[in-house]
C-alpha cells in the first residue's frame, strides 16, 4: 500500500474517533444548567430554618467586655472565620431604644446608653452568610455558587424581610434585634451591625 493511501486512511480514521468522542452543545445548555439552582429558595430555608431557628447570636455589650478580657478567647468561642486572616464573623443581638430612622439605617441606644448603627439597606457582602456559621463553602463546587447564595440571603433580607418591620417602627420604640458584624483584631469595634433581623420585644 503506498504511503499516500496509508496516511489518507489514518487521517479519515482519526477524524473519525474524533467525530464520536466529542459532543458539541450550545453554550445556552450550560447556562440553563447552572441556573437551574434555586438560590432563592436556598436563602429562605438558610434564614428562616436556620438563622432565624438555629443561630446562636451573643449580645454586643457581652461580646464586647469578652474581646477586653481576652481577645482570642472571644475570638475562638463567638467568632466565624472561613480563612485564617485577622478578622473573624460575629452573629450578634441586642436591646434598645430608636434613636433615629433613616432610609439605610436605625440607630438605637443599647442597655449601656451607647449609640449603635444598624444597617438596613446596605445588606452586601457575606457578613449574614458568615457569621451564621451554616454554610460552608465546602457545601459548593465554587465560590461563585457560594457567593450567590450570600447575595440572594441579601436580597430577601433587604427586600422582603426587613420593610414590613421597620415600617411600624418610630423614634423611642424599644427593639431587639440581631445582625452580622465583622471584626478585625486590631481594629476598636465596630459600632455598626448589619441587619438581619428586628423587632418590638
Amino acid at each position: 500500500m503506498k504511503k499516500s493511501t496509508k496516511y489518507i486512511l489514518w487521517t479519515a480514521l482519526c477524524l473519525l474517533i474524533s467525530y464520536f468522542s466529542v459532543s458539541i452543545q450550545p453554550l445556552s445548555t450550560y447556562k440553563k444548567a447552572s441556573s437551574s439552582v434555586d438560590y432563592k429558595k436556598m436563602a429562605e430555608d438558610l434564614y428562616y430554618n436556620k438563622i432565624l431557628k438555629e443561630t446562636k447570636s451573643i449580645d454586643f455589650t457581652t461580646l464586647k467586655n469578652a474581646l477586653k478580657k481576652d481577645k482570642e478567647a472571644a475570638f475562638l468561642k463567638y467568632g466565624n472565620r472561613l480563612g485564617i486572616g485577622q478578622s473573624a464573623y460575629f452573629m450578634v443581638s441586642g436591646t434598645g431604644k430608636i434613636k433615629s430612622i433613616s432610609a439605610s439605617s436605625i440607630i438605637v441606644n443599647d442597655n449601656t446608653g451607647s449609640s449603635l448603627e444598624l444597617a438596613t439597606k446596605f445588606i452586601f457582602g457575606n457578613a449574614i452568610r458568615d457569621a451564621s456559621n451554616k454554610v460552608k463553602l465546602t457545601d459548593f463546587k465554587t465560590n461563585k455558587e457560594f457567593n450567590a447564595l450570600s447575595e440572594a440571603l441579601n436580597e430577601l433580607i433587604r427586600e422582603k424581610v426587613l420593610p414590613s418591620k421597620i415600617a411600624i417602627l418610630k423614634v423611642g420604640d424599644s427593639v431587639r434585634f440581631t445582625g452580622a458584624l465583622k471584626y478585625a483584631r486590631n481594629y476598636p469595634l465596630p459600632d455598626l451591625v448589619v441587619l438581619s433581623n428586628i423587632e418590638k420585644p
